[in-house]
Parts: C-alpha cells; sequence; structure tokens
C-alpha cells in the first residue's frame, strides 16, 4: 500500500493552528517566543504552548516545535530550559538548526526526536548520514533539490526525509543567507529577515553602469512562490515522509486553504495513485488566497528566469478582469469580468502609468443596477478612487467568499472532531454505565450517581441515549456509532446522563493527551547537564593538533595564525610570500578562473614550504550528490600534492575531510558555529577547529573560545563577506536567457558583474563552475585593528578572505595584517586607513560591535 506523507502546516498563531488543524493537518510546526526561525509571528508564549500541544494532541495531531535559530554561548541555559519545557508538555520533536540544541536534547531529553532544519542546508547523502550520526529521525531538505536527488538521498538514509512543497522560497540556500543580517542587521540565522530578496536590484557591469536585458521589472532576486500540488505523486514515489505547508507568517485562512487543498489531494493520491491530479478549482484557490506566481520550484529542473517574479515582490492575486473605461467624475472603472467579482473582494489594477491603485469592492453596478456579485462574461461599474486606462488589468488580491469559507473552518465550534463509539448499560435498579472507545483503542467508562427505575411513561431508548450523549458542543469529539444493552423499561433523569457524558469524554481527553507528557526533569538535572556537556566539549577541543597552535619541541603556544584564502596559484605565491601562516585554495571556482591543476598545487605547496607558510585546500559549501565524488578527490589530491590541511564548508564532507587530512580540519564560519557545544560536535565530526560565525561580537566570540579551549577557534577577519549562495543565477536568467526551455549563454564567462540597489551600494556577483550565484558584501569586513583583541580571546587563527583579489592586492592586505600583530595602536589606524583605500573607501566592521 502507498505510503501517504505525513502533512505538516504552519501555526504561527493558535487561530493558524485550530485552522491547520480543522482543515485537515496530520501535524504542526510552531514556536516558542524565542529561539525560532519566525520571529515576527506571533508565535507562543509557555502557557499558550501548552494549552496548543494539549489541543492538538487530545485531536491526535502531532506537534515539531522549531527551535530553528542560531544560539549564542550566554543563551544555551535558557535554551535548555524551554527544552525541557516541550519535553514534560508532550512535544513530538524539536526542529533545529543549532547542533548545540541537538547535542542537549541527545543528552537529555532523549524522547523528543530530532529534526534538521532546513536551515541546516542538507543537501546531499553525506550531510544526511552526519546527521544519523548525531541522533536525528528526520531532516527537513534543502529546497533545490530535484525530485532525482531527493529520490537518490532517500534511498541512501535511514531518516525520514521531509520537503517544502507550497509557499515563499527563499532565492538563497537555507542557512547561508546573511544578506539580511549584514546590510540591515536582522539576521536570517536568528529568525528576524527582513527579506533584502524582495527588493529592487539594476544588474550592472564592472564599471557600474546597467545592463541592458528583456527581463521585465527590477525585482531580480524575488522568486515565485512554490506550489508542487501537481507533483505530490512524484514526492511520494521519490520516498518523501512529509510535506511541509510554508507560512507561519500568513493569515490564518491561508493556513486554512492552503491546508484543505493538499488535504484533499493527499487524500485522493491514496485512494487512486495511478490517477492523481489537482482537482478542479484547487489551483485557483491557491491562487486566490495568495501567491507571487507559482513556481515547481527545483523540483523538476532549474527554471532559470522562468522561477522568478521579476514584476512583484507581494501577493500578485488572479486576474479577474481588464478596465474597459475609466470617468473621472464618477471615480469609477467598467470592467469587463473574466472571473466572478463580490462586495468585499480586494482588487488592485494593474494601471498603465503611475504605478497600481488598489482597495476593497464597496459597491458593484451591473446594468444600471447595484448588485452583491457579478460574474464572468459580465460588464460591471466599480467604484475606483485611481486612474485607470482601457486595457488595465485588475487583479482580485483576496476573495471574500474563500476567506469567508477558509474562517468557518476554524472560527466556530470545536473543528476537527475525534469519532467515538459509545456502549450503555442500564437497568432498574443499577446506576446507568457508560463505555466510550476511541478510534486509538483507548477506553473510559463513566458510572452514574442515580439507580434507574421503572419507567412510567417513556423508557430509555437508543435514540434517546444517542441524541443525549450525542451532545458533545465544542468537545473534540463526535459520536459516531452507539450501542445500548436496555433491561426492561428504565428510566434515569437526563441530568445523570449529561454528567456521565462529561466524565467519560473528560477522562478520554486527559487519557489522550496524557500519552504525550513526559516526567519533568527538573531544572537542577537540566542546568547540571549542560554544564557537563560544555565541560565535555571543552576537553574534546583541549588538544591542539596544529602545528602553529603548539610547538611539539618546547610545548609553548604559538602566536594566532594569519590565514588568506585566495583563488589561484598568483595568489597563493603572494600570500606565501607577504607572511600568510596559512594559504588555503579551492571551493568554488569563480568564472572565469580555472580550477588549480595538480601541478599549481604542487608548485603552491612548494612555494608555502619555501616561505614558512602551510597550504591548506578548501571545500565548496555546496557539493550535491552528484559532485561528491569530485569533492573528495579533490581532497586526497590535495594532500597528495602536500597539503596541510582541509577547510570544510559543508557538514558532509567533515568525517570524510578529517580522515584524509588526519584530523587537520577547520570547519569554515558558512557552518554557522555560535556555541561551544555545536563546536564540540563539528569537532566530533571533523576532529578540527572551527572558525565562528561573523554573525558574532567580539565579546561573544570571546564567551565562545572560553568554553572551547585555547587556539582551537579562528575568525574571518577581512573580506567581501558572501552574503548569499544560490541555484538562481540572476546574470544567467537576465542577461543569458536560462529558462525552464532555454540554456544559458554563459556571458558570466564574458564579463563581471553586480546588484545596484536602491540606496546606490554595489554587491559583486559570482557566479562558480557548477553555475551557483555568489554574491558578496557591497564593502569589505576589515578588523586590522583589532588584531591583538584577536589574540587576548585566544584564538588560533584569523582568515582573510581574498578570493576576488588579485596578487597585488593580495600582498598588501596580507602585508598589512602580519605587521598588524605587533604594531603599536597608532599604526594600526594608518594600516586601517591604508587597507580602506585598497578596499574603495568603505570599510566595515560587520557585526563584531554591533551583534544580531
Amino acid at each position: 500500500m502507498l505510503r501517504i506523507p505525513e502533512l505538516l502546516s504552519p501555526a504561527g498563531s493558535f487561530d493558524s493552528m485550530v485552522a491547520a488543524v480543522s482543515n485537515g493537518a496530520d501535524a504542526v510546526y510552531l514556536g516558542g517566543t524565542s529561539f525560532n526561525a519566525r520571529q515576527g509571528a506571533a508565535n507562543f508564549a509557555d502557557d499558550d504552548l501548552a494549552r496548543a500541544l494539549e489541543y492538538c494532541h487530545v485531536r491526535g495531531v502531532r506537534v515539531y516545535v522549531t527551535v530553528n535559530t542560531l544560539i549564542k554561548q550566554a543563551e544555551l541555559p535558557e535554551v535548555a530550559r524551554f527544552l525541557g519545557f516541550i519535553h514534560s508538555e508532550g512535544a513530538d520533536a524539536v526542529i533545529v538548526q543549532d547542533l548545540a540544541v541537538a547535542r542537549i536534547v541527545r543528552d537529555t531529553f532523549p524522547r523528543l526526536d530530532l529534526h534538521a532544519s532546513t536551515q541546516m542546508t542538507i543537501h546531499n547523502s553525506d550531510g544526511l548520514a552526519a546527521l544519523e550520526r548525531l541522533g536525528f529521525t528526520r531532516a527537513i531538505l534543502a529546497r533545490e533539490l530535484s525530485l532525482g536527488q531527493i529520490a537518490e538521498a532517500a534511498r541512501t538514509t535511514s531518516l525520514d526525509l521531509e520537503v517544502f512543497a507550497h509557499g515563499a522560497l527563499c532565492v538563497s540556500y537555507s542557512g547561508q543567507c546573511l544578506m539580511s543580517s549584514m546590510i540591515g542587521g536582522r539576521s536570517g540565522n536568528r529568525g528576524k529577515c527582513a527579506q533584502p530578496c524582495r527588493l529592487e536590484y539594476t544588474l550592472v557591469n564592472a564599471e557600474g553602469k546597467p545592463l541592458p536585458h528583456r527581463m521585465p521589472g527590477a525585482y531580480l532576486l524575488s522568486p515565485r512562490d512554490l506550489a508542487a500540488l501537481p507533483l505530490l505523486a512524484e514526492l511520494t514515489a521519490a520516498g518523501v515522509r512529509g510535506i511541509k505547508l510554508e507560512g507561519r507568517m500568513k493569515r490564518p485562512e491561508y493556513v486554512a486553504t492552503v491546508t484543505r487543498v493538499y488535504r484533499a489531494a493527499l487524500d485522493r493520491l491514496r485512494e487512486n495513485p495511478e490517477a492523481y491530479g489537482p482537482a478542479p478549482g484547487e489551483m485557483e484557490d491557491l491562487e486566490a488566497i495568495f501567491n507571487r506566481g507559482f513556481t515547481t520550484g527545483y523540483l523538476q529542473k532549474n527554471q532559470g528566469a522562468d522561477m522568478m517574479s521579476p514584476t512583484r515582490p507581494n501577493n500578485r492575486g488572479v486576474l479577474v478582469g481588464r478596465v474597459q473605461a475609466y470617468d473621472r467624475s464618477r471615480k469609477a472603472a467598467r470592467i469587463r469580468l473574466e472571473l466572478p467579482l463580490s462586495v468585499g473582494d480586494g482588487i488592485e489594477v494593474w494601471v498603465t502609468t503611475g504605478g497600481r491603485s488598489a482597495g476593497t469592492v464597496g459597491k458593484i453596478f451591473l446594468d444600471g443596477r447595484q448588485v452583491d456579485e457579478a460574474l464572468g462574461g459580465e460588464t460591471v461599474w466599480v467604484p475606483l478612487d485611481g486612474p485607470a486606462r482601457p486595457g488595465d488589468r485588475v487583479m482580485k488580491t483576496s476573495d471574500a467568499a474563500l476567506i469567508a469559507r477558509a474562517r468557518d473552518t476554524f472560527a466556530h465550534g470545536a473543528g476537527r472532531r475525534v469519532p467515538l463509539t459509545m456502549a450503555v448499560q442500564a437497568s432498574v435498579g443499577e446506576p446507568l454505565r457508560l463505555t466510550v472507545t476511541d478510534p486509538d483503542g483507548n477506553v473510559t467508562d463513566a458510572t452514574g450517581s442515580v439507580p434507574g427505575v421503572p419507567a412510567e411513561r417513556t423508557p430509555l431508548s437508543l435514540d434517546y441515549l444517542r441524541k443525549q450523549l450525542g451532545r458533545l458542543g465544542t468537545t473534540p469529539f463526535v459520536l459516531e456509532s452507539i450501542s445500548a444493552d436496555l433491561k426492561g423499561d428504565v428510566i434515569v433523569p437526563v441530568s445523570d446522563i449529561n454528567d456521565i457524558r462529561r466524565a467519560a469524554v473528560d477522562a478520554l481527553a486527559k487519557m489522550r493527551v496524557d500519552k504525550y507528557r513526559r516526567a519533568p526533569v527538573a531544572e537542577e538535572q537540566v542546568q547540571s547537564s549542560l554544564e557537563t556537556a560544555l565541560h565535555a566539549s571543552r576537553r574534546i577541543l583541549d588538544n591542539p593538533v596544529f602545528s602553529w597552535t603548539a610547538d611539539s619541541k618546547q610545548g609553548a603556544r604559538r602566536p594566532m595564525a594569519l590565514a588568506a584564502r585566495v583563488t589561484d596559484l598568483a595568489g597563493v605565491l603572494a600570500a606565501s610570500r607577504a607572511g600568510a601562516d596559512i594559504v588555503c585554495v579551492g571551493g568554488e571556482t569563480y568564472a572565469p578562473s580555472k580550477r588549480m591543476s595538480f601541478a599549481d598545487l604542487t608548485e603552491a605547496v612548494s612555494a608555502c614550504r619555501d616561505n614558512g607558510s602551510e597550504l591548506w585546500f578548501a571545500t565548496a559549501r555546496i557539493v550535491a550528490d552528484h559532485e561528491i565524488p569530485a569533492a573528495r578527490d579533490d581532497i586526497r589530491r590535495s594532500m597528495e600534492a602536500g597539503a596541510r590541511g582541509v577547510l570544510v564548508g559543508n557538514l558532509g564532507l567533515l568525517a570524510f575531510a578529517a580522515a584524509e587530512a588526519c584530523g587537520r580540519v577547520a570547519a569554515d564560519w558558512s557552518l554557522n558555529c555560535m556555541n561551544s557545544l555545536m563546536a564540540a560536535d563539528l569537532a566530533e565530526l571533523g576532529d578540527g577547529m572551527v572558525v565562528l560565525s561573523c554573525e558574532l561580537t567580539m565579546e561573544e566570540m570571546r564567551e565562545v573560545a572560553r568554553g572551547i579551549g585555547p587556539q582551537r577557534t579562528g575568525a574571518i577577519a577581512h573580506g567581501a563577506l558572501e552574503l548569499m549562495v544560490s541555484e538562481q543565477c540572476v546574470v544567467g536568467s537576465v542577461l543569458g536567457g536560462r529558462t525552464s526551455e532555454r540554456a544559458c549563454s554563459a556571458p558570466c564567462t564574458r564579463g563581471r558583474y553586480a546588484l545596484l540597489d536602491r540606496v546606490g551600494a554595489v554587491f559583486p556577483v559570482l557566479c562558480d563552475a557548477s553555475c551557483r550565484m555568489h554574491i558578496r558584501n557591497s564593502v569589505d569586513l576589515c578588523m586590522v585593528e583589532h588584531v591583538h583583541e584577536f589574540a587576548e580571546m585566544g584564538l588560533g587563527s584569523i582568515w582573510l578572505d581574498l578570493r576576488c583579489e588579485d596578487s597585488a592586492r593580495v600582498a598588501r592586505v596580507v602585508q598589512a595584517y602580519r605587521e598588524a600583530r605587533s604594531a603599536t595602536p597608532e599604526r594600526l589606524g594608518a594600516l586601517r586607513h591604508e587597507l580602506e583605500a585598497i578596499s574603495g573607501g568603505s570599510i566595515t566592521k560587520g557585526h563584531y560591535f554591533r551583534g544580531v
């Protein structure tokens, strides 16, 4: 029998949760007031969360609690407390991004299932294998995977796989976007994304001049909404176990509508998988409730420009008609309708000039008379404040009837009900006895307080008992069937019948909820367990393995290492001659550069050795399954060439890299480590050191370094930070003509490009050999004045990202940081001015002092 995936719906508020449950969700996901990736939603305080768990569990619906942000060192005790709370209240699983949360759950609350958030960027089988070793039971895959990639992943893992099937798409790989963080201080990794991808941008060339193109609109980074309804059969066949609907920031009516449509679709798939397809009206309802235009994303293929919504970053509605005329004196438009229109609908006219005119339909006039609604094919007059011209499109942005229908499913009564079977026994001289059974086999009994007496006129009957016992009101139950063993003509007071009905169903409700609840773990034990884990993490990381952190002969600590990441052999030569302790190559190869050959690597190793440096090799952040063999080969050949270590930007490659590099591995900052517990897990996977998240402040880094041990942490100190990595390439879509039907003409090989935003900031756009887009910050991070502070923290290394720089600039930046390690405060200021000048006159200190 076909195994139908679980339907998982969003619950950003209590009403949204009720809407999801009432419309057929198998499970809901929701967050507390902290540590969840949708801080802008209403979310749930502890009391509300307990009530939500009870509401869902009594109705047989699972609850997954999101603790899916990055966690700072100082927040670990509060996270542990919150996990203890949801554990005792009976949450079915916790959705996490930060491995520290997983560590606390494994150590202290092992009955809580661990689900890996899409924020963990799990996109290959090696990543899934790492999650298995870390105790996860489910992975929410990156949205960028195709059906074939999902099927291949399912064949290689014991984990349940969950995919997003409907709702907003991020243009960047989730968990790898710093754009909101660096531009506005609102971190997506901390649940506060400001959605800069929904703003206008201009594609410019290396000289900053706008490039002509045919792409309509300026919202070049704004994707359409995902709608995988037509592909549910394929997703199921691929081995997907969870179908996830996005929308914790959406209103309850949206949740109700989308859940209803996908519930009906999955039920049809179960009944007749061979004939599955969307039913009439379903896609229309999904469009009417909210859409930016729909796409199947990457599930079938990379669709290029066809995946994007460049003219509109928010709800576009559905085309309801076109303007035929506009009467300025009456401020009304004559509209030829293509779909029905009702009073209360929201409309927006996409006018030829002057933007858009929007409002709520207050009146409709048809053939000179006022009506409440009009049908497709009819011509009506509608009051409209803004100007309009013949031919302008009229979009229905909200459908009053659809919203009312959705609201009716959750605003009144108990919503979803659990069917009950009741059995009654009654006889003269004995109290009435009621037995209630639910579909899960839970049974409760209740006995009346008044013995039955002979009936003088109307004895108890099955119909009468069905009527009285079926009065379940707003309880989560409904009477499905009833049987009665009535001995003789007997009667009991109706109040007694009502009392035992209430007692039986209350006991059954408690029984259904209590099976989820767990014995509380004492607060003292929770914090003690956390302290034990923190001490253990220090022991794991307290054995230095790197040559620059411990002198094998003297046992003395060496100075903090200066590591430069470059692109090619010329960069290696420049960095090593300028005094870098570590020179790192590899990873993504940006067009038009070429991948380093084995001969280049050998020469680079020799040059580094001659200059007293070590050559390291870096992996890419994104490595699809079909790229894993090549990535492993690159690690092997770099070590064969004499490289001394590996900088790993991909969770799945940590263990392999550690084995090949004999433990000399650094987890790159793209793995988003903000605390010592996560550092310990990364170390266990890779047996190495950790470059900390660039979203920490200096003081927060100090706390992590103190928690890990001396010189086992690194920090990014200089460079144009990478803000996004995406399978959607704006250069290919805008200039290269890439669509779902056309291949890209590879303009990335013929020039350099950038995105110009509305305030004049220019963000370089790079394309790698796998046709992924990388957007870099408009200004360089520069921490040269604070090198001494990094060293005082006990950091083992600082990293300079110089991959976009020519060899002359590589040399100058490395020289500046090398000099800074022993410079006076006055000289540090001069070095900052020099680097500011060669960085184009503008630098940033990122989050090192402002935080997120």
